[in-house]
């Protein structure tokens, strides 16, 4: 199946004043460029991982029905539809009833409810089956969360961002290393990845 990124991020799950103090600068003059650095190191957290960090909503879509339906980004906040076309090339939606959500802290997974089997569907669609999905910790003000982003993950996106100011260009005249604390943070937290 396919994973496709409807709506991205639009909580930050750390600021540009926590990078301020991180990286011991006193000024307003590199805010718009430190606030991209918290980007791109909460897209490479998550990338590296497996994980969504905060609020947002994917499609993952397919040609056939699995014998389950493996969700990736965990955490799962909710399953907000799962629609398939029928024999017919009707776009049909799967009631919640039929199906059961499996949560884990690795993935979450997609079952025919008890004495229920997945619907047939028309072949020669790539998008036969589409199930949309919200994922992640941190999730809009006045809803549930499903939990605090861990705090390795919250330093990993310091580090990373620290180094993307230290070291802003792409070349080097010295051998660049891997940052070993970010690898260290960042493995306890991945998980499979598609």
């Amino acid at each position: 199946m396919r994973l496709q990124l409807i709506t991205p991020p639009t909580i930050r799950p750390v600021s540009v004043a926590e990078l301020k103090a991180h990286c011991v600068i006193d000024h307003d003059l590199d805010d718009n460029y430190l606030q991209g650095a918290l980007d791109t190191a909460r897209e490479q957290v998550e990338a590296d991982t497996g994980r969504a960090l905060v609020e947002q909503t994917w499609q993952l879509q397919g040609s056939a029905w699995p014998a389950e339906i493996i969700l990736p980004k965990p955490p799962l906040v909710e399953v907000s539809a799962i629609t398939y076309i029928d024999t017919d090339g009707a776009e049909q939606t799967l009631d919640p009833a039929d199906y059961r959500v499996i949560k884990t802290t690795v993935d979450a997974r997609i079952r025919p409810a008890s004495g229920k089997f997945w619907p047939a569907v028309q072949g020669g669609h790539y998008n036969a089956v589409v199930v949309e999905f919200v994922a992640g910790y941190v999730v809009a003000a006045g809803a549930e969360t499903t939990g605090q982003i861990p705090a390795r993950a919250r330093q990993a996106m310091l580090i990373l961002a620290y180094d993307l100011v230290e070291n802003r260009e792409l070349q080097a005249p010295v051998a660049l290393h891997e940052l070993p604390a970010y690898s260290r943070l960042i493995a306890g937290l991945q998980v499979g990845l598609i």
